[in-house]
């Protein structure tokens, strides 16, 4: 079972639901959002074919960012530079900065529009991290997160979490860990990579010394959640995309 419930109020933006392979809906946004405006891709390096810089650069953006906390020496900036040339895209600024570190919005600066994607669920303290991306954008926030479904349901039980509701995973216990574990198989992740995202075997520890470990997943977010999230910041939410295990949202500053 995969289900959406979103706060009483979500008629004041539209909610679009999409097939796992539709992305042109939410490139559209970076496009859109980005013309004649300076652009910044936070957190945009992994993977990077998921990087957003070279949307917005051929969607007309003014100026182009790409901000991760990679060391400068990492490959993935080189992985970077190659994709940018690939699409003909020159004269990106590249920072290196940690999105949740206390010099993060002075380092950055502010741009016109904020995108964020693959992060949020990964960050010990969402409210802070989403507050540090809301600090840089001047007009328009644009986050994408996985997120789970209102009811997980399947052979090793049923979680059910209400709306504005969303699951801690370091506290899963017995059942419900194994229901979620389950969950991650029936969507398609591999023997190899379920117990990463669980944290299974603790050799990495949640917490230690002030620091916290990124690697696993630290929220199961339904939507609604992530949408409430947004009630904290001076920026109202106008589109949301809902992806059988991502959701993404477009909010505007008020």
């Amino acid at each position: 079972m995969n289900t959406t419930s979103l706060p009483a109020d979500s008629k004041d933006f539209r909610m679009v639901e999409l097939k796992a392979t539709q992305w042109d809906p939410y490139f559209n946004w970076v496009r859109n959002a980005a013309k004649g405006k300076s652009f910044v891709d936070v957190g945009g390096l992994w993977g990077v074919k998921g990087e957003l810089v070279t949307t917005a650069a051929k969607g007309g953006a003014s100026s182009c960012t790409m901000v991760d906390y990679m060391p400068a020496h990492h490959q993935l900036w080189k992985a970077f530079d190659d994709r940018c040339a690939e699409f003909g895209v020159a004269g990106v600024t590249k920072i290196v900065a940690d999105l949740d570190a206390p010099d993060f919005v002075a380092k950055v600066g502010q741009r016109d529009v904020v995108a964020c994607g693959g992060i949020l669920y990964h960050c010990p303290n969402p409210v802070h991290t989403l507050t540090h991306l809301a600090s840089i954008a001047r007009d328009t926030l644009i986050v994408r997160s996985a997120r789970f479904p209102d009811v997980i349901s399947n052979e090793k039980g049923e979680i059910v979490l209400h709306q504005g509701s969303a699951l801690f995973l370091p506290g899963l216990k017995g059942q419900d860990r194994e229901i979620v574990r389950e969950y991650y198989r029936l969507r398609g992740d591999t023997p190899e990579m379920i117990p990463v995202i669980l944290n299974d075997d603790r050799r990495d520890p949640w917490w230690r010394d002030g620091t916290y470990t990124y690697g696993p997943w630290w929220w199961g977010f339904t939507t609604s959640f992530l949408v409430n999230l947004f009630d904290v910041l001076p920026f109202k939410v106008t589109e949301v995309l809902v992806w059988p295990y991502t959701v993404g949202i477009r909010a505007k500053r008020i």
